[in-house]
């Protein structure tokens, strides 16, 4: 048996996402290879994006303090 992937287990549960939808039978196969595709790039786009967002040096709690410091006077 050849061992599931991260990439690979997204696309098996998208793909039972899709064949449990009651239109998924509407669709021919183009259509739900786009639907997987569109999938795939979203969650690629999410997992880079919370990446990013993860180790960006955001100064936003610095801002606070320093907008604060000027209503203060301190």
């Amino acid at each position: 048996m050849i061992p599931i992937q991260n990439g690979q287990f997204d696309w098996a549960r998208a793909f039972a996402d899709l064949r449990d939808n009651p239109q998924a039978g509407e669709l021919d196969h183009g259509q739900w290879l786009a639907l997987l595709l569109g999938r795939e790039e979203a969650e690629r786009d999410d997992r880079r994006l919370t990446y990013r967002l993860r180790n960006a040096r955001l100064r936003h709690a610095e801002a606070c303090r320093s907008y604060a410091r000027k209503l203060t006077g301190r």
